[in-house]
């Protein structure tokens, strides 16, 4: 099973995406942009690591 999560991010409603295994709780986050703590404590909320950032 996979886990998305959809966050809210920056200034102007911009969005970023954690993506995570269930079973292996590694993640990826897609456009981060800004507010890192934000990304962080979403994906610590959720026991994943993040071994792969993919921006634009």
């Amino acid at each position: 099973m996979t886990i998305i999560k959809q966050l809210e991010v920056g200034y102007m409603d911009n969005f970023c995406y954690i993506v995570g295994c269930e079973v292996t709780r590694k993640a990826m986050v897609i456009d981060p942009g800004a507010d890192v703590d934000h990304i962080l404590s979403e994906a610590k909320k959720e026991d994943l690591e993040i071994v792969t950032i993919s921006g634009r």
